[in-house]
């Protein structure tokens, strides 16, 4: 909330602060479930298995997405 009321209204940044303050938001909430999964039932996440598995997984959708637009927008036209 607080990150809305000083991002929004800044000229530059405009609505786009709204969704920068959700992502903070969220990131915020993700860090405090996971360091409390990791206190309460010792919860051991590796870092290839938790960073690099979906930053590959991301990079291929993103690439299959990007073509897939490519193909779909020729019949657009």
């Amino acid at each position: 909330m607080i990150l809305n009321l000083i991002l929004v209204p800044i000229p530059e940044i405009g609505v786009n602060g709204a969704a920068w303050a959700s992502v903070a938001c969220h990131l915020v909430a993700f860090s405090i479930a996971i360091r409390y999964l990791r206190k309460t039932i010792k919860l051991n996440l590796t870092f290839s298995k938790f960073v690099i598995k979906p930053v590959i997984s991301v990079i291929i959708m993103a690439i299959c997405s990007y073509f897939s637009y490519l193909m779909l927008s020729r019949y657009n036209s």
